[in-house]
C-alpha cells in the first residue's frame, strides 16, 4: 500500500520505486498475475521498477522485498533460485501492530496547566496525543510524511504476506500432477498439496496448512483464494492466520477490482484488546485478533483503494467457512465495518455475541494517476470506540517539473465509526487536565517538495505550533517543547498558536480542506 511521500518524480513507475508504491503496484500485479498464472506477464508489469530500495526492507523484513523483477516471475514459476524462506514472515502475516514517528504525539510533560482547575496541575500526557510534535523526523523527513508511513507499516506487511502467499498458492496449483484452476463454480483444494512446499520453504517452523482453496464463481467473474495457516506452536505461541483474496479481472489487463481479507489470532495478555469472556483455559491468557482489509480498483490509469485494520478479541471456532467473520464485522463490500465497536474497559468487559473492534481501527484509502503520481490520500484511526473522534492526516501528491510536491495536514474528524473523513478541526487539549474535547477551526499543515536527485522530500513550510490547552494558546501553562523529554522552568510559557486556518470565505475547515484539493478518496 502506498503513502504519498513515496511517490518520485515523473512516473510512477521510477526506477527507485519508493516503499509504499512497491507495496500497491505489487498488490495488483501479483493479484492479476496470480489469477492468470502468467509469470512472465508478471515480470513485464515490475521490470521497469526494479530493484527495490533497501529501505524497504522486504516481505520478511531481512531482506530486499523480492530484489528483482525476474525474481518475482519465479515465485510462480517455481525457479530453484527463490528463496522461499527470505521471504516468508509468518509473524507479519498473523499481525503485528503499526507505531507513531518520532516526531508525531511524543509524551509531553507539562506543569503549573491553565485548565486544571482544582485537579492536578503537573503531569504528562501520554504518546500519540499531540499530533505532528516536530517538524521533521532526525532523519530530515517532513512530519506528515513520516508518520503516515509508520502508522501504515503493520497493516502494509500483513497484507504483502497474502499476496505472496496467493502467489504461492497459484504455482502449486500449476505444478502439481492432478490439480487445475477451477472450473466456473468450482473448488480447487490443494491443502495436501501446499503442505510440503511451506513446510520445505520454512524447515525451521512447524507451520500446518489447515485449508487452502481457489474458486471460481458460477459467472466466471471472481477467483476467491482462501488460506488458513498455523505456526505448530502450542499454549502461548500458538497463533492462526488467514487469508481471503477475491479478485475481478476486468475486461483488460489494466481494469481489475478485488478485495483482500487477513486476520492473524494470537493470546496476549494486555487487558486493553482482552474480552472477559474469551480467555483461553490452558494459559489464562486473552483471545486477540488483529486483522485488514485492502479493496482495490483500476480502470486504465486511475487507481484507488481502501485499507482498514482493527484489534478484535475473540478466535475462531475450527471447520469455519470464514475465520475473522467470526470476530469481525463486515460491510456489504467484504471490508472491514467500523459501525461496531467494543467497550473497552480495566478490568476487560464481556464480549458476548457481539461482533466488533476492540481498539485502533484505522482506514486508509487513496486515488492516484498511475503515469504520474498525483492524488489525495487520507489516514484515520481511532483508539477506542467510545473516543467520538478520530485523528486523521490528509495529503496530496503533484507532479511538477522539478520533482513530486506534497501537501497535508493533520487534524480531527468525526468518530470512526460514522466519519465520512470531513476533518472538523483541532483539539489541542484532549488528554490534558480540564480537556473539553470541542474541536477549533485549526489544523497542523505541511508542504514539503522533492529536492536534488536523491529523490528525498524536503520541508518547505511548517504550520504545527500550538500549546497542550483548551485555548490552544500559553498563558500559565509551561510544557515540553522540544519533546527532549524534560521541562525547563518556564518552557512553553507565552506560547501563541501558528496553526493553519480558515481562509477566504471558508467557514468550516472541510471547506479549507476542499479549497486546497485535499479531498476525501473515493473509497475512504
Amino acid at each position: 500500500m502506498a503513502t504519498p511521500g513515496d511517490f518520485t518524480s515523473g512516473t510512477a513507475f521510477a526506477q527507485s520505486a519508493p516503499p509504499w508504491r512497491v507495496a500497491l503496484d505489487f498488490s495488483r500485479a501479483a493479484a492479476a498475475a496470480t489469477v492468470a498464472g502468467d509469470g512472465r506477464a508478471f515480470a513485464r508489469l515490475l521490470s521497469s521498477w526494479a530493484p527495490f530500495p533497501s529501505a524497504h526492507a522486504g516481505i520478511s523484513g531481512s531482506a530486499s522485498l523480492l530484489a528483482t523483477a525476474d525474481l518475482l516471475k519465479n515465485v510462480l514459476d517455481g525457479e530453484a533460485t527463490v528463496a522461499l524462506a527470505s521471504l516468508i514472515d509468518l509473524e507479519g502475516l498473523f499481525g503485528v501492530a503499526g507505531g507513531d514517528a518520532n516526531c508525531y504525539g511524543p509524551k509531553v510533560k507539562y506543569s503549573s496547566h491553565q485548565d486544571a482547575g482544582s485537579g492536578p496541575a503537573s503531569g504528562e500526557l501520554p504518546g500519540g496525543d499531540v499530533g505532528m510534535w516536530l517538524s521533521t523526523e532526525p532523519d530530515g523527513q517532513p512530519c506528515v510524511l513520516a508518520e503516515m508511513s509508520r502508522r501504515m507499516t503493520g497493516t502494509r506487511r500483513q497484507g504483502m504476506q497474502g499476496l505472496l502467499m496467493s502467489a504461492v498458492m497459484r504455482r502449486t496449483i500449476a505444478s502439481t500432477s492432478g490439480l487445475t484452476m477451477p472450473a466456473a463454480g468450482a473448488t480447487t483444494d490443494l491443502t495436501t498439496a501446499l503442505q510440503p512446499v511451506l513446510a520445505a520453504a520454512l524447515p525451521s517452523t512447524s507451520v500446518s496448512v489447515v485449508s487452502a482453496t481457489v474458486g471460481l464463481n458460477a459467472t466466471s467473474t471472481t477467483y476467491t483464494y482462501r488460506l488458513v495457516l498455523t505456526n505448530g506452536r502450542t499454549a502461548a505461541d500458538a497463533k492462526r492466520g488467514e487469508i481471503i483474496l477475491r479478485h475481478s479481472p476486468g475486461a483488460s489487463s489494466t481494469s481489475y477490482s478485488g478485495t483482500l481479507e487477513i486476520a492473524g489470532f494470537s493470546l496476549g495478555s494486555d487487558p486493553v484488546f482482552g474480552c472477559s469472556d474469551h480467555v483461553d483455559s490452558a494459559t489464562s491468557l486473552y483471545k486477540v485478533a488483529r486483522a485488514s482489509t485492502l479493496k482495490y480498483s483500476r480502470d486504465g490509469n486511475a487507481m484507488s483503494f481502501s485499507s482498514r485494520m482493527a484489534a478484535y478479541c475473540g478466535h475462531p471456532s475450527s471447520g469455519g467457512a470464514r475465520d475473522t467473520a467470526q470476530v469481525a464485522t463486515f460491510t456489504s463490500d467484504n471490508q472491514l465495518d467500523p459501525r461496531v465497536g467494543l467497550p473497552s474497559g480495566s478490568p476487560p468487559v464481556a464480549r458476548g455475541a457481539t461482533l466488533g473492534w476492540r481498539g485502533d481501527f484505522a482506514r486508509y484509502a487513496a486515488d492516484y494517476a498511475l503515469t504520474t503520481g498525483a492524488g489525495t490520500f487520507q489516514l484515520a484511526w481511532q483508539a477506542g470506540s467510545t473516543d467520538g473522534h478520530a485523528r486523521s492526516l490528509v495529503a496530496r501528491t503533484q507532479a511538477l517539473a522539478a520533482g513530486m510536491a506534497v501537501a497535508g495536514v493533520f487534524a480531527y474528524t468525526g468518530d470512526i465509526s460514522n466519519t465520512t473523513g470531513a476533518l472538523q478541526g483541532m483539539i489541542c487539549n484532549w488528554a490534558g487536565p480540564g480537556n473539553q474535547r470541542s474541536t477549533v477551526p485549526r489544523f497542523q499543515s505541511q508542504t514539503a517538495a522533492q529536492a536534488g536527485s536523491s529523490g528525498a522530500y524536503a520541508l518547505a513550510d511548517s504550520k504545527i505550533t500550538y500549546a497542550p490547552t483548551n485555548t490552544c494558546n500559553s498563558t500559565t501553562t509551561s510544557f515540553d517543547v522540544n519533546a527532549d523529554g524534560s521541562l525547563a522552568t518556564g518552557e512553553g510559557v507565552g506560547t501563541i498558536s501558528a496553526l493553519d486556518g480558515l481562509t477566504g470565505t471558508n467557514a468550516t475547515v472541510d471547506q479549507e480542506m476542499r479549497s486546497r484539493g485535499l479531498v476525501t478518496p473515493s473509497l475512504f
